[in-house]
């Protein structure tokens, strides 16, 4: 009865609550599988380690909720599963995406990539920077003008 349930959430796009629905009939591939479609990571490799699946099929599992997360533009999420080690490029372009400039850095530094701090997150912050001061100004301005109503 609780999987025809989680089935039927499921088809209405209520992916976490199916989630739940078939982790309490005990259908962790189904869970996991409507967990991996809202997105939701924790929970998504939390049933991944539940079913025991093996260190190949976990990387597996990890690679495609990154590409599904980057599909979803949520480039921060996705860089914080990339291992940097082994795919500094990917992790470095999800975080650039993303205006984490920090992790960035840090993915920099951990692996001694440094001339990307100078190549690209300088100038990327440098123009952020700018909006931003633009932003102010004309928020200013509006302000400014207001007052002079009252």
């Amino acid at each position: 009865m609780k999987v025809l349930f989680g089935e039927y959430l499921d088809e209405r796009n209520y992916f976490e609550e199916a989630a739940f629905m078939f982790m309490a009939a005990n259908a962790l591939e189904q869970s996991q599988e409507s967990f991996l479609k809202a997105l939701n990571v924790e929970m998504t490799l939390a049933v991944g380690q539940q079913r025991n699946l093996s260190a190949e099929e976990m990387t597996k599992l990890r690679e495609e909720l990154v590409d599904r997360l980057k599909s979803a533009i949520r480039f921060e999420d996705a860089g914080d599963l990339i291992d940097p080690q082994a795919d500094f490029e990917g992790a470095f372009d999800c975080y650039v995406r993303a205006n984490t400039f920090q992790k960035a850095i840090k993915v920099c530094t951990e692996t001694k990539n440094l001339e990307k701090i100078t190549s690209v997150i300088k100038p990327a912050l440098l123009i952020a920077l700018d909006l931003k001061a633009n932003q102010l100004r004309s928020v200013i301005d509006v302000f400014g003008k207001r007052i002079l109503r009252l």
